[in-house]
């Protein structure tokens, strides 16, 4: 029996694509992007609208039992849209973003994502979880314990306060990088607004 041979691939950090991902949907990203290009800015409820129209969603009134299911549905088909348009089978990439609470933006991927900031979300964790668990600890009356206890606490909350120093300081390295990014990327007059 003969060994199959693999296609060796180049090993990137973000890794490779799933030759699958997004098949089935291949067909509903191409209908969406021809009806909204690249660059587009649409409120949710005209995506929920353009979702109707398809037949992949029954519109609900507000306020209702179905309306979670329809915000729900919203949400599950936009990350199927986006598994299908991120695929390099699409002849231009594409993801759809929130701009707003309420606007979405059709975005090339290239200029997601130089426009892309994921670092900071982690250091505003670590401020939240330091701030919940001072609460916590505050609440406590450290007499009832042995002292290793306390110490134990002050090692955990001086790791929560490293963990957000490496944080900023990867934001501002992440800052920089995306900096960079967007001076390669962006200046490219493919899928600009304007």
């Amino acid at each position: 029996m003969a060994a199959r041979r693999r296609a060796v691939s180049p090993r990137f950090p973000w890794g490779t694509e799933r030759r699958n991902r997004g098949l089935k949907y291949h067909d509903l990203a191409c209908d969406f992007v021809r009806e909204f290009p690249i660059c587009t800015q649409l409120t949710i409820e005209a995506f929920g609208n353009w979702l109707v129209a398809q037949g992949k969603l029954v519109q609900a009134a507000r306020n209702t039992a179905e309306w979670r299911e329809f915000v729900d549905g919203r949400l599950r088909w936009r990350n199927r849209i986006n598994g299908a348009s991120t695929h390099s089978r699409m002849a231009d990439t594409f993801t759809v973003v929130h701009l707003s609470r309420s606007v979405l933006e059709v975005k090339a991927c290239d200029r997601a994502l130089a426009e892309t900031d994921n670092v900071r979300p982690i250091q505003l964790h670590a401020r939240a979880r330091r701030h919940t668990m001072s609460r916590y600890a505050q609440g406590i009356d450290w007499s009832q314990f042995p002292p290793a206890t306390r110490q134990v606490t002050e090692l955990l909350f001086d790791q929560i306060n490293h963990l957000e120093e490496q944080a900023r300081a990867s934001q501002e390295m992440a800052n920089k990088a995306r900096s960079r990014l967007q001076q390669l990327l962006l200046p490219f007059p493919r899928y600009h607004a304007g």
